[in-house]
C-alpha cells in the first residue's frame, strides 16, 4: 500500500473576502508564542476512530488541541468525526480530496470549469450552517496525485473552490494549502509551481523521517526535513502549519543496528525545533502505520516506551495548546 492507497483506505471510506481573513482557534495570526499540539491516529482493532483519539490521549497524559480527518470527494462535510471532535473541544483539520471513496479521481480541470459547482456549494453550506472553527485543506499534496491534473490546474481548482466556499458563507475556515517537504526543497518543479496566489494565513507541509525504510533519503533530522518550508513561510511573512510529522525507530525496515533511543531523541528535539520557530502554528503528528515502497512503516510513537515518552513530554510543554 502507498501514501494514495494509505489514505484511501484508512481515511477517504472512513467516517468575497480575503483567503484567511477569518481563521479558526486560536487565531494563527496573532498566536506568536504557542503552537498547537494534534495527533491523527487510526484504529487498527474494532474501535472507532473517536475511541482511537480518546485512546491516544490516554497514552499520552493529555488532550489534543487539533485532531484531522481525510475526506474523499463523495463524503459530507463535516463528517461525523469532524462534529465529534469540535463537540468534545477539539479544532478538526479536514482535508477535502477530489477523489472519490472508491478512488475515481476528479479532474481539477472539471473543478475549475464550474463541473462540480452545485456539490461545492452544497459543502460550503454545509459547512457554514455547522459554524465551526477548523482548519482546511483542499487535496493535500497535490504533487503527489497526476491523476487529477497538472500544478496550474490545481491552483485554479482550489481558487473555485475557495471562491464558492466563501460565497456561501462558509468563513469559519482557516486554508491551509499542503504540500510534501520535497517540494519546498525543490522537488516536483518547486512550491511556486504549486502554491494557490490566494494561498491563505497558513502554508502547510507534510514531511517524514523514515530511516532505513527510504535508502535514497535515510535518517533525516526534523530540522533538516521541515527547515526548507519554514525559511519559504519565513521570507513570504506566513505562518505555517505541518499536518503530517513522524518518524519511524531506528531498527525499523531490516536495520539490526538501529539504536533504541533514536526515535525518541528525534521527537524530543523536532519539539524543540518546533517551538524554536515561532512561524509553525500547528502540528499534527500522523500516529499512523502503512506500506511505504513494499517496506512496512511504523510512525506511530507507541513503537517503543522512550518514543512514547518523549512524545508525552514534549506535549506536557506549555508552549504547545
Amino acid at each position: 500500500m502507498d501514501r494514495r492507497d494509505f489514505l484511501r483506505a484508512s481515511a477517504l471510506a472512513g467516517a468575497g473576502v480575503a483567503l484567511g481573513s477569518q481563521v479558526g482557534w486560536p487565531d494563527p495570526a496573532s498566536a506568536t508564542s504557542s503552537c498547537l499540539w494534534g495527533a491523527r491516529t487510526d484504529p487498527y482493532t474494532t474501535e472507532s476512530t473517536e475511541q482511537a483519539t480518546r485512546n491516544f490521549e490516554a497514552k499520552i497524559g493529555r488532550k489534543l488541541a487539533v485532531v484531522r480527518q481525510y475526506a474523499a470527494w463523495d463524503r459530507p462535510l463535516p463528517d461525523n468525526y469532524d462534529r465529534w471532535a469540535a463537540r468534545t473541544g477539539h479544532t478538526p483539520f479536514i482535508a477535502w480530496h477530489a477523489k472519490k471513496i472508491g478512488g475515481e479521481a476528479i479532474s481539477w480541470a472539471s473543478i475549475a470549469n464550474g463541473a462540480h459547482d452545485t456539490q461545492i456549494i452544497a459543502q460550503g453550506r454545509s459547512l457554514r450552517a455547522w459554524g465551526r472553527p477548523a482548519y482546511f485543506c483542499f487535496h493535500h499534496e497535490p504533487e503527489n496525485d497526476p491523476a487529477n491534473g497538472n500544478a496550474s490546474e490545481f491552483k485554479a481548482a482550489w481558487s473555485r473552490i475557495h471562491t464558492l466556499f466563501t460565497s456561501t458563507g462558509a468563513a469559519k475556515l482557516t486554508w491551509v494549502p499542503t504540500f510534501m517537504a520535497s517540494t519546498y526543497n525543490g522537488g516536483h518543479g518547486g512550491i511556486d509551481q504549486w502554491m494557490p496566489l490566494t494561498s491563505g494565513t497558513l502554508y502547510g507541509v507534510d514531511g517524514y523521517n523514515r530511516g532505513a525504510c527510504d535508502p535514497t533519503g535515510g535518517w533525516r533530522s526534523f530540522s533538516e526535513i521541515f527547515k526548507p518550508a519554514r525559511d519559504y513561510a519565513k521570507a513570504k511573512g506566513h505562518g505555517m502549519f505541518i499536518p503530517e510529522w513522524g518518524s519511524v525507530e531506528d531498527a525499523a525496515c531490516g536495520n539490526m543496528g538501529g539504536k533504541a533511543s533514536r526515535k525518541a531523541n528525534w521527537i524530543a528535539d523536532a519539539a524543540a525545533a518546533i517551538k524554536s520557530w515561532p512561524e509553525v502554528k500547528g502540528a499534527i503528528y500522523s500516529n499512523t502505520r502503512w506500506v511505504f515502497n513494499g517496506a512496512k512503516v511504523d510512525y506511530r510513537v507507541t513503537t517503543n516506551s522512550r518514543s512514547l515518552s518523549a512524545f508525552k513530554s514534549a506535549g506536557k510543554r506549555a508552549y504547545f495548546l
